[in-house]
C-alpha cells in the first residue's frame, strides 16, 4: 500500500513536468487574419518628377463636365487618310489649335476646357503614333518631323470634310505631360508653325535652349500636382525675357483639370494670342543661340 502510493505520486510529478503536446498548426487558410495596414489612395496617374518614363500607365487626364450654364461643345471624329483619325471641335476662328493628349492618355481630355478653347480657334485633337499596351490608347514617339507631318495632314482632312477654312502657316499648340514635352519639341524644330504653345503638367521644365524663337509660352499645371519646376521655369524664362505665364489649376491633380478649367484657360488663352511678338519687335533675337565656349 506504501509502494503503491509513492508511485502514483512519482507518476504524477512526471505528468506535471511533461510539457503538453502541440496540435497542429493552423492552416493559411483557417490562420486569423494580420493586421494590414490603411490602404493607400491609388494615383491617378505617373509621378510627374522623372523626365519622361516609357512604360504604358496612362496618364488618365479626365475631361471635367461643364457645368449647366457652360453646354458642352460638340465634337466630330474626322478620317485622315492613312493616319488615325482626328477628333474637332470647330472654332470661331481660322486658327488651328492642336492638342497632343499624355501618355496612354484621353484624346477627349480637351472637352474640360473646350468651350473656351473655341473662341480661340478650332481644336483638333492627335492621337499618339506608339500603341500602349493592353488598349488602345497612345504615346508619343520623339519624331517631331513626323508629328508635323501628321498634324498637317489632318488639318487638310478637316478643311475638307467641314468645309472650313484653317490657317495652314500658323498653329497653336497645346501639350499635356508626354503631349508637353512634344509641344515644346515642335514649338522648337518649327517655330514659325507653332509660334506659340501652351504646356500643361510638363513632367520636366523646358530646357533652356527650347522655344528660344517663341513668340509666347503659357505653362499651367494643377495646384495639386507636382509644380515648383515649372513655376521655377516661368520665373527663369521670364528674366531671360520671354514672352511666358505661369497658371494654376484649382483643386487639380495630375491627370486632372479640375472644375475651374474653363476660367483658367478663358484667361490663359486671352493672353497667349493677346500678347505682342517680340520677336518680331526685336528681328535680332530671332536667331539667337546659347554662346558656345570658344577653344
Amino acid at each position: 500500500m506504501k509502494w503503491r502510493f509513492l508511485g502514483s505520486l512519482v507518476l504524477a510529478a512526471m505528468t506535471a513536468c511533461t510539457p503538453a503536446r502541440k496540435g497542429p498548426e493552423p492552416s493559411a487558410a483557417h490562420a486569423a487574419p494580420k493586421a494590414s495596414a490603411p490602404a493607400q489612395p491609388a494615383p491617378t496617374a505617373e509621378p510627374s518628377t522623372a523626365a519622361e518614363d516609357h512604360a504604358d500607365a496612362p496618364e488618365t487626364e479626365l475631361a471635367q463636365p461643364p457645368a449647366a450654364s457652360q453646354p458642352e461643345v460638340a465634337i466630330r471624329e474626322i478620317r485622315v487618310p492613312g493616319d488615325s483619325s482626328v477628333l474637332v471641335a470647330p472654332g470661331e476662328t481660322s486658327t488651328p489649335i492642336i492638342y497632343l493628349h499624355g501618355r496612354c492618355g484621353d484624346p477627349t481630355a480637351f472637352r474640360a476646357w473646350a468651350q473656351a478653347g473655341v473662341k480661340f480657334g478650332t481644336i483638333l485633337s492627335i492621337k499618339g503614333d506608339q500603341k500602349c499596351k493592353g488598349g488602345g490608347r497612345t504615346k508619343w514617339t520623339e519624331d517631331g518631323a513626323k508629328l508635323d507631318r501628321r498634324i498637317t495632314q489632318a488639318i487638310e482632312a478637316v478643311r475638307k470634310e467641314l468645309g472650313i477654312e484653317l490657317d495652314t502657316e500658323r498653329r497653336l499648340v497645346v501639350g499635356y505631360s508626354q503631349g508637353a514635352l512634344r509641344a515644346e519639341l515642335l514649338g522648337t524644330k518649327f517655330p514659325k508653325r507653332y509660334p506659340r504653345a501652351v504646356l500643361i503638367a510638363g513632367p520636366r521644365a523646358p530646357r533652356p535652349t527650347s522655344l528660344v524663337r517663341s513668340e509666347a509660352v503659357l505653362l499651367v499645371v494643377g495646384d495639386h500636382d507636382a509644380r515648383e519646376h515649372l513655376s521655377e521655369a516661368a520665373t527663369k524664362l521670364a528674366h531671360a525675357g520671354r514672352a511666358v505665364r505661369y497658371l494654376e489649376l484649382p483643386g487639380a491633380r495630375h491627370g486632372e483639370y479640375g472644375s475651374d478649367a474653363p476660367r483658367v484657360f478663358s484667361e490663359g488663352l486671352t493672353w497667349l494670342v493677346e500678347t505682342p511678338n517680340r520677336i518680331e519687335a526685336h528681328p535680332e533675337s530671332r536667331d539667337a543661340q546659347p554662346q558656345r565656349a570658344m577653344p
